[in-house]
């Protein structure tokens, strides 16, 4: 198998035959393995009952599209107790049972689905020859294992909406690497510093302007520094300015737009000031 190019992933497996053609090309393997072992009792048998041919899909070779045609056994299982009587082979170094892709292209798309998502990741996958749809890439990255959970140095805590108006939990999120850390069932300070407590506490956190949850930093991560995360910062800044302006409305409204004569404004009042500008305004 080496000779025609085919990886060490594949070994295991005859070449029985190769067709090539303007739709791709299709590979006919068998398994060279006299036994296999059943996946309930794991006893190995070698009583063949019957085969099937099983097709799927591999990664491209040279822009053509690839598919194995995997010639697959059923075996009888011989031990008495076990509750399965007939089991197909299983090739775990090749393709997983019931997958219709080998390991090595699911996890190309697995990856370009991470990157990019759906469409645009079945968009990409179209344009590598490994054509598949949104949701088999969405499914396969769903089928990936969740990242080991570690307290972040940099610790974003803000409530989230079970049912927006009802029922509000918390979540938490590692702000250096933008990945969410974990899901609080309440939005309370209690809740928030029971899970700081039974985690390694960090060293920043930001957070709303509510109370909540500066008390269970507070209660559960006494020594880290809180501060106030950027969506909040420009809140108060756009509070802040707000009231300034509404302060001096009054002189606003007799700056002149831009291009405009100044007007004199000398030994009038200043409700006639202001009436003047605005028709000179209007005309």
């Amino acid at each position: 198998m080496d000779e025609l190019g085919f990886p060490v992933a594949l070994k295991g497996l005859r070449v029985q035959h190769v067709r090539a053609g303007h739709d791709g090309v299709a590979v006919w393997v068998a398994a060279t393995g006299a036994r296999a072992p059943c996946p309930v009792c794991r006893q190995r048998s070698r009583s063949v009952h019957s085969a099937y041919t099983r097709t799927v899909a591999d990664l491209p070779a040279s822009g053509a599209r690839v598919t194995l045609s995997i010639v697959a056994r059923r075996f009888r299982c011989r031990v008495g107790k076990c509750r399965r009587r007939i089991f197909c082979e299983r090739l775990p170094g090749v393709v997983a049972a019931h997958a219709r892709h080998t390991h090595r292209l699911a996890g190309t798309l697995q990856s370009i689905g991470l990157a990019l998502g759906g469409r645009p990741g079945a968009r990409l996958a179209a344009k590598l020859h490994t054509p598949t749809s949104r949701g088999t890439l969405l499914r396969l990255v769903r089928a990936l294992p969740d990242p080991p959970s570690t307290t972040p140095r940099v610790l974003g805590v803000d409530e989230w909406a079970f049912r927006r108006g009802r029922r509000y939990g918390t979540i938490l999120v590692d702000l250096e690497h933008c990945r969410p850390v974990e899901l609080l069932p309440e939005a309370t300070a209690t809740a928030f510093a029971t899970w700081l407590r039974e985690h390694r506490s960090p060293e920043i956190i930001s957070r709303d302007r509510g109370g909540a949850y500066a008390d269970g930093a507070r209660q559960g991560a006494p020594g880290a520094l809180q501060v106030a995360d950027r969506f909040h910062l420009l809140r108060n800044l756009g509070d802040a300015t707000e009231r300034v302006l509404r302060r001096h409305m009054d002189q606003l409204q007799r700056i002149p737009p831009p291009g405009a004569p100044a007007l004199p404004t000398s030994g009038l009042r200043p409700d006639r000031r202001i009436s003047r500008e605005r028709k000179k305004q209007e005309m």
